[in-house]
């Protein structure tokens, strides 16, 4: 029960203050506090509705697994590129995230749905585990941010923006030196990561 109200107040603050008042722009507190009742009371409907195909899962925790392998993808580029990328972009975000929603939910379903079984089969073996076909996708939003915010054209906006998170406090800065080690830092971290993902998966742990 408290991971459904945490989950619950998160998502009604999300589409309440990031969508909802983007569309209606003059809206009061009593308005914000009602729509965000709505939104979360037709969340809870929908998911007391999706609730009963858990069971044809290996259990709950096996059915977690297997929605945010798929839906965080996307996500976690967009929010990688914009912590550590001056030159990610807001249409490469954009698409980056409307790109992996997509093609989460498409592998969710093609492993997962018996109506999706003959797709299934084309696959790789490799690919038939969801934790294999994740870090697919990943790339691909990789790619998509990656490319999107090199050639897809920065407006002034986006150099403005970039601006905007950069920090001009010269204590604040790291020195050539120190950028250099954090650098490396952040290479050893992603080899290491890719060593584990390599190590655990079918190539070599069967």
């Amino acid at each position: 029960m408290s991971s459904v109200d945490s989950g619950l107040c998160a998502c009604g603050s999300l589409l309440t203050y990031d969508f909802f008042t983007k569309i209606r722009k003059q809206t009061d507190e009593k308005e914000l506090l009602k729509g965000g009742r709505i939104i979360m009371l037709t969340l809870l409907v929908g998911c007391m509705f999706v609730a009963p195909y858990i069971r044809n899962f290996s259990g709950l925790f096996n059915y977690l697994l297997a929605v945010w392998a798929f839906l965080s993808p996307g996500v976690f580029v967009v929010v990688l590129f914009g912590l550590f990328s001056k030159k990610s972009t807001e249409k490469a975000a954009f698409v980056t995230l409307v790109l992996g929603v997509v093609l989460g939910f498409s592998a969710f379903g093609i492993l997962n749905f018996p109506f999706f079984s003959g797709v299934k089969e084309l696959l790789p073996v490799i690919f038939q585990n969801k934790l294999n076909l994740s870090p697919v996708i990943t790339l691909i939003c990789v790619g998509s941010m990656y490319f999107i915010s090199r050639y897809g054209g920065r407006t002034d906006e986006d150099l403005g923006r970039s601006v905007l998170v950069g920090n001009s406090q010269v204590e604040l800065s790291m020195s050539p030196e120190e950028t250099k080690k954090y650098q490396r830092l952040l290479v050893g971290v992603m080899i290491l990561i890719a060593v584990v993902m390599v190590t655990f998966s079918p190539l070599f742990f069967r």
